[in-house]
């Protein structure tokens, strides 16, 4: 059950607040199919089995789908690639280059893929050795 809450306040000593509360109907929240989205979180489930690939997040404005061989450390994942995307962003607008679509961080035992698409972020964890050009392009392939 939603209760909503409306409350009034006035500069004006003379007039009192009013306060009061109802019941307000249930809202059914429809979600809005995303076929891009839909498409491409497919698309890394394929590209998941690829031994090189540690696990990905995938995220847009209302869902996130993460995949990781460590799931102990998916706050610092996050944490690392929000903050890498935030920095690459902050760098392309103090030297005018546009928006970054892709980013990538090569750490001493493997490295990370951010990629900023039309709607959604996608970050892929890989082995050090990984070929993420290969791995960039069977996503493309797999989402025509």
């Amino acid at each position: 059950m939603v209760k909503r809450r409306v409350t009034t306040e006035t500069v004006s000593e003379e007039e009192p607040v009013v306060i009061s509360s109802e019941v307000a109907p249930a809202l059914e929240v429809q979600e809005e199919e995303n076929p891009e989205f839909e498409k491409l979180l497919e698309a890394m489930e394929e590209i998941r089995k690829n031994r090189d690939v540690l696990g990905y997040i995938l995220r847009n404005e209302e869902k996130a789908f993460v995949d990781l061989d460590e799931p102990t450390r998916i706050v610092e994942y996050a944490l690392l690639t929000s903050q890498a995307l935030d920095s690459s962003q902050t760098l392309a607008s103090s030297f005018n280059l546009g928006e970054p679509q892709t980013v990538l961080m090569e750490g001493r035992l493997s490295k990370a893929v951010c990629i900023n698409m039309s709607q959604s972020r996608l970050i892929l964890f890989l082995e050090k050795e990984a070929d993420y050009k290969a791995i960039l392009e069977g996503l493309r392939l797999q989402q025509a």
